[in-house]
């Protein structure tokens, strides 16, 4: 396989606070960043001084009390979510500083959510001082605790050498976790270095069957990259009406790469494996509204 510029591979992260994952784990790649804002905790006294709350007010401000509570008495859960309430202005005022004090409390308990929404905020300065290496050493201890997204995101550092030394074995090592565990950004950007030969041997067999797994989850750059394995015969046996298949599925999902590629494709083919092409898209898709 001809030597694959780094260009593309770089283009699946972009800059930290762009590149952040939505919570499930079954969330479209990369594309990915869930952007915090932040706000000021709202003391009882300033709840109560709103003017004619409605029932609704009345009803989430009691919600609140009650996470104030679970949180100041200890509660891991009850500090994230409060964090997070913090940081979207959900029930209380915006306040960065006071998300920060809240992910960090259930952080220090082991909750992986808090230590990776922590080292989001060390990451883009968001109610702290901007600091890369503190960014990775929380996402670490979430990534250590399972949590895929953040084992995504150490990958992504480790290629970017942000916080870390730059290490694209370290980094294929961590995608692969998130990507096992379903990851699609981190099964798209795994086929990428397996077709590239970053951080692993270059492999087409392996980089298709991440590309497959990612495109079956409706990822459309991994859909368009499939059927480019298909139309160029590497790592599968070449088969241009399953080029053209995974292309029309990926161009329906908004990839002008395969929107182009189907058109030059066409002139190769008479109508009948058009046809046939067609009908094997169809079936693909009702597969991947299945999973």
């Amino acid at each position: 396989m001809p030597h694959m510029s780094r260009a593309p591979l770089e283009a699946l992260w972009g800059p930290p606070w762009e590149c952040r994952v939505a919570v499930q784990s079954q969330s479209a790649k990369i594309g990915f960043r869930m952007k915090l804002s932040a706000f000021i905790l709202c003391s009882l006294s300033v709840v109560s001084c709103t003017p004619a709350p409605t029932q609704e007010q009345e009803a989430l401000s009691e919600e609140v009390r009650a996470l104030i509570e679970k949180a100041s008495g200890g509660d891991a859960e009850a500090q994230h979510d409060l964090g997070l309430r913090c940081s979207f202005g959900e029930g209380v005022p915006e306040d960065d500083a006071e998300a920060v004090t809240w992910f960090r409390k259930a952080a220090d308990q082991g909750h992986a959510r808090a230590q990776y929404e922590l080292g989001f905020m060390y990451a883009g300065g968001i109610g702290v001082i901007e600091d890369a290496g503190e960014a990775a050493k929380w996402v670490r201890l979430a990534a250590d605790n399972g949590l895929a997204d953040a084992q995504w995101d150490l990958g992504r550092k480790y290629s970017l050498g942000e916080g870390v030394p730059a290490n694209d074995k370290q980094a294929a090592k961590w995608y692969r976790k998130a990507a096992d565990q379903g990851l699609v950004s981190a099964q798209l950007i795994l086929g990428v270095m397996y077709a590239g030969g970053w951080g692993v041997l270059e492999d087409d067999e392996e980089a298709a069957k991440w590309y497959r797994k990612a495109a079956e989850q409706g990822d459309a750059d991994a859909q368009f990259d499939l059927g480019s394995m298909y139309a160029a015969g590497e790592g599968l046996p070449k088969d241009d009406v399953a080029a053209y298949a995974w292309w029309n599925i990926a161009q329906g999902g908004g990839s002008s790469e395969a929107k182009e590629a189907m058109g030059d494709l066409a002139k190769q083919l008479d109508s009948e494996r058009i046809a046939e092409a067609l009908k094997l898209s169809r079936e693909l898709l009702e597969q991947i509204k299945k999973n």
